[in-house]
């Protein structure tokens, strides 16, 4: 694991025990009780822990480019089930100890119990959400109950309600309320997770929306994908960013739902004046992108991600590998390779259900021809009589297409996007024909 990445999990799990060394070093400490050390030891890291979790759904970028958003959100969303656990333990601790629980401490458990259930089923990209019960329960909520995306995050952010009455009962109740130390840490911390907070909810949607990008055009590519092509503002330059990298993007006009959604960047950072986000119909909000006007102004919050090979410098020879419209980040990488470094060795295969979902194998013919190093495979599953490569992306079209005659596998380096079910299969062959995790790269864009 590279330093930086070491240091930033370090100080996630030593910054408890400096407000456990300050509660036992109080005058009123009962260091020594079993039941007293349990009570101090899981209160503390519950706070810290809880708090934390302010932090990390602000996005902060100076941590998120060293982890990746989704393998970020992943440890948001266990760190909130395993702090919740640690809220049971400290009130159970405590009750067994002092014999009562304050009504502060009680209620903030009530509301970060209701808000971790929910954000396990409807938000956290976990394997509970794969099982059929969970499915349902989540259909039932949107088409009968009506909650959208954006209803269950504002549930979610009642954890805030939860977080205030817990400072407010750490604050006001047993050593904070003697030892000016212990008060001065909750006050300091939790201020910071707030400070993350209302930046994130408030602060910066106000800044991106004053520099609302605007709509240039919508580009149908075919049936049910769409190209929405976007221009910066006037006199300001489109943000850096790295090809495979995605934006939230959130409409602020038109008949769209004003809801926030993340996009893979398809366009290059190479070459253009409007970065553009190639968009498959999987929803309303999904749907509604093609009705966009020329002109409506869009905020977009980016760059996220390290999906990308520019991440990597010391990789030669690529291998990208695609499902369906997770050809995405791979359109922006072999644009930006077309313009920087055409005589890369690269090889792309792309799975897709039927023909027509090829809607830009014109453009990635030219690729080929302009570019000696590049080849590309389309793999169609569900036409019988198309001529090319047919079924789905396996083990025998990995080795065949990609391994054989390309230097073996350590020679390649392989990015892999699409469905879970693909990525986690496609995965597994690679694996299982000795290419290392390690150079396995792979981003799931769900959040």
């Amino acid at each position: 694991m590279k330093p930086y990445k070491l240091f930033w999990l370090a100080l996630y799990f030593i910054i408890p025990t400096l407000l456990i060394g300050l509660i036992f070093s109080s005058p009123i400490s009962s260091f020594g009780d079993p039941l007293y050390n349990l009570s101090v030891v899981s209160g503390a890291c519950a706070f810290v822990w809880l708090v934390n979790q302010l932090v990390l759904s602000a996005r902060p970028k100076f941590i998120e480019r060293h982890f990746g958003m989704d393998r970020l959100y992943r440890f948001h969303a266990w760190m909130a089930v395993v702090s919740l656990g640690l809220v049971i333990v400290h009130r159970q601790s405590k009750l067994a100890w002092m014999g009562f629980a304050p009504t502060a401490a009680q209620l903030a458990a009530i509301l970060f119990i209701l808000a971790v259930a929910f954000a396990v089923v409807f938000l956290a990209d976990t394997r509970l959400r794969r099982l059929a019960l969970v499915g349902k329960i989540t259909r039932f909520a949107d088409q009968k109950l009506g909650l959208g995306f954006n209803r269950v995050v504002l549930f979610h952010n009642l954890t805030v309600v939860a977080s205030v009455l817990m400072a407010l009962h750490v604050t006001t109740t047993g050593t904070a309320s003697v030892h000016p130390p212990v008060r001065l840490f909750y006050g300091v911390y939790f201020g910071m997770g707030i400070l993350f907070y209302v930046y994130h909810q408030f602060i910066r949607p106000w800044q991106l929306k004053r520099q609302a990008y605007r709509v240039d055009s919508v580009i149908h590519e075919c049936e049910n994908i769409r190209t929405l092509r976007l221009a910066p503002p006037p006199d300001q330059e489109i943000f850096a960013y790295q090809p495979g990298q995605f934006a939230f993007i959130t409409v602020l006009g038109g008949d769209v739902p004003r809801e926030e959604h993340p996009f893979t960047i398809s366009s290059s950072p190479a070459e253009g004046d409007a970065i553009t986000f190639t968009i498959k119909e999987l929803g309303d909000f999904t749907a509604s992108v093609g009705q966009l006007k020329p002109g409506v102004p869009v905020r977009v919050d980016a760059p996220y991600g390290v999906f990308s090979y520019q991440q990597h410098p010391e990789e030669r020879a690529l291998g990208l590998i695609a499902g369906g419209i997770g050809i995405t980040p791979m359109l922006s990488m072999l644009r930006t390779l077309r313009v920087t470094d055409p005589e890369r060795r690269v090889t792309f295969l792309w799975g897709v259900n039927e023909v027509d979902e090829l809607f830009c194998q014109d453009e990635l013919n030219m690729l080929a021809a302009e570019m000696p190093g590049f080849t590309w495979h389309p793999v169609v599953a569900l036409d019988e009589t198309y001529p090319g490569e047919r079924g789905f992306v396996d083990r025998e079209k990995l080795q065949r297409l990609m391994l054989n005659g390309a230097g073996g596998q350590a020679a390649i380096d392989f990015y892999v996007c699409g469905p879970r079910v693909m990525m986690d299969l496609v995965s597994g062959h690679l694996r299982d024909l000795g290419v290392s995790s390690e150079r396995i790269r792979s981003e799931r864009f769900a959040f």
